[in-house]
């Protein structure tokens, strides 16, 4: 075989579903196109890890493992299966059945009814009280005088109220009235005055030589 035959053997392609290089002829994947180590194959465009399959082919190959993948296998102990011992079976030993003693039947003797007369009860009538209307109708009358008279107390001392609001509404504004009248003079006084002021300024601008 050529040398150009084995590197046409051992000449890895990029797989488009895995997105790793692979072996077309031996189905080995690869972990990188630097670090070329078999990590698996594939099978149905799908990665089936390291097993006895994918050392046998990259051992035929001459292709390297994955020492970490290695590394991972033999680290895994295998796992000892314990026995179940037998379990030892009893044997259930018969219960003895006893006899039931025939319970014996006593006849019940006839219990006589003597005839008891019921004694008639009386019924005494119960007096119903009967509540004289004219007792309701005085409490009535009192409860009535007795709300109309706080309503009528109530209601003097609100009028009371505003009858003394309504004579110190009345003083203020006199009050009121007269500071307006006092304020109506003193304008008119100061409006006066300004007239003179302006006169005698005049006058005395003529008085000045020129």
């Amino acid at each position: 075989m050529s040398t150009s035959q084995k590197k046409a053997k051992r000449s890895l392609k990029m797989h488009s579903g895995l997105k790793r290089p692979w072996h077309e002829d031996s189905t080995l994947v690869f972990k990188s196109k630097e670090d070329k180590v078999v990590i698996g194959r594939c099978e149905d465009g799908e990665l089936i890890d390291l097993d006895d399959e994918t050392i046998a082919l990259a051992e035929d190959y001459k292709f390297p493992l994955d020492p970490e993948l290695i590394d991972m296998g033999s680290e895994e102990e295998p796992v000892e299966e314990t026995e179940e011992e037998p379990v030892e079976e009893t044997e259930e030993e018969p219960v003895e059945e006893t006899e039931e003693e025939p319970v014996e039947e006593t006849e019940e003797k006839p219990v006589e009814e003597t005839p008891t007369e019921e004694e008639p009860v009386e019924e005494t009538p119960t007096p119903v009280k009967e509540t004289p209307q004219s007792s309701t109708k005085e409490d009535s009358s009192a409860l009535r005088h007795g709300v109309d008279t706080v309503i009528k107390s109530s209601l003097d001392k609100v009028f009371s109220e505003l009858s003394q609001k309504s004579q110190d509404l009345t003083k203020s504004t006199n009050e009121l009235v007269e500071l307006r009248e006092q304020f109506t003079e003193l304008q008119s006084k100061y409006n006066t005055l300004e007239v003179k002021h302006k006169k005698l300024g005049n006058a005395f601008k003529a008085l000045l030589p020129e």
